[in-house]
């Protein structure tokens, strides 16, 4: 792969990418549901904690520039625990794109193309993939920077045409569900920064390797706003939780704006655009997929490589017989599987690594000393 094409905005919107398409599924559902109308002081809580794991990878990453969590994984514990992460985070992602692209699939298909059997709409989804992987890595990251605009884009202007429909007094009660749903039961809605594991796969591909941290900062901050925002709009600007088996809270919410009679119909534009980002998504972490396999196997070529991987991911999101599984993977297991693997896994190795590199710099300076 060719590393030195990703700049400060190409990286900001590859660790984006995933989070947005996250805020436009099932992610609402799942802290609502939880949290009631307490949602929008969860999402404050998890955005505060999340800072504090970022301050800390900030912190711990000073001394592997340019490696990502392979190679760490390797210095800590030689290619036995490189493969264990490898595999771990090749099962992640296949797990997050099949299921993030069944949703979204399911949602379409149910409001738009129900005369369309299900099977071709993800094969056509997966033609794109194979066919942007095809054309390389440096292609798939700048058509998601254009993307990723248009998506931030699309949710600011999305929000700013429910301003009419807010009201305030569907904050209250506070605490929702109460203190342990908002802050014990739902600190498990971690998962909705999951997305931001692409920070630990990014610092080979930086053109500038100090330009990490000034990029996990600008990330934080867009998204951190970006949640807010969604469940924000969400809450007070619908009449009701939900618990809704449609595209997206997200795709009811457009649905409820008037624009007026020269836009009969508005979620058109908004829908186009979270295909482009879904179909964008889809190509950035099958990229990281490719990206991992090839460092495991030791590859030169990745030609053969994209159509084995979206093939895999054709299979899995064939998996759930019915949208009731899919709820229930993505509410229940995916969702735990998420936040073990970004926020537990992930922050130990490097946390470890790090000990171990500060160690040695010790035990190194107290030889030189004792010479």
């Amino acid at each position: 792969m060719n590393y030195s094409k990703v700049g400060t905005i190409e990286g900001i919107f590859l660790i984006c990418i995933g989070i947005l398409n996250h805020s436009i599924l099932y992610l609402p559902q799942s802290i609502f549901n939880i949290c009631g109308t307490a949602s929008i002081l969860n999402i404050i809580y998890i955005s505060v904690i999340v800072l504090a794991f970022l301050c800390l990878f900030m912190k711990w990453y000073k001394y592997f520039r340019g490696q990502d969590i392979i190679d760490i994984s390797k210095y800590l514990g030689g290619n036995i625990l490189k493969n264990i992460s490898g595999i771990l985070f090749i099962i992640f992602y296949f797990i997050i794109t099949s299921i993030m692209l069944r949703n979204f699939t399911e949602g379409i298909h149910t409001s738009y193309f129900h005369y369309i059997d299900l099977k071709i709409i993800l094969f056509i989804f997966l033609a794109i993939v194979f066919i942007a992987n095809k054309f390389g890595k440096s292609s798939i990251i700048k058509c998601n920077t254009l993307i990723t605009f248009l998506m931030i884009v699309n949710l600011i202007i999305l929000a700013v045409s429910v301003i009419p429909n807010i009201d305030i007094s569907k904050m209250f009660p506070l605490l929702g569900n109460g203190i342990e749903a908002t802050f014990i039961e739902g600190i498990g809605n971690l998962y909705a920064f999951s997305g931001i594991c692409i920070i630990f796969f990014i610092a080979p591909m930086l053109r500038d390797s100090n330009s990490l941290n000034k990029i996990t900062i600008i990330s934080y901050s867009i998204l951190s706003s970006i949640l807010f925002l969604v469940i924000f709009i969400l809450l007070l600007g619908l009449n009701f939780l939900l618990y809704v088996n449609e595209l997206s809270p997200m795709y009811l919410l457009v649905r409820s704006i008037q624009f007026g009679k020269f836009f009969q119909n508005p979620e058109s534009l908004f829908i186009l655009i979270w295909i482009l980002s879904i179909i964008s998504f889809l190509c950035v972490f099958s990229m990281i997929i490719i990206l991992i396999v090839q460092k495991l196997l030791n590859l030169k070529d990745s030609t053969a490589l994209s159509g084995i991987v979206a093939n895999l991911i054709f299979i899995f999101a064939l998996l759930p017989k019915n949208f009731s599984e899919i709820i229930f993977v993505s509410s229940k297991l995916y969702r735990t599987f998420q936040v073990c693997i970004v926020f537990i896994y992930s922050f130990s190795i490097l946390g470890l690594a790090y000990l171990k590199r500060k160690r040695q710099d010790s035990n190194h300076l107290k030889e030189i000393k004792n010479e």
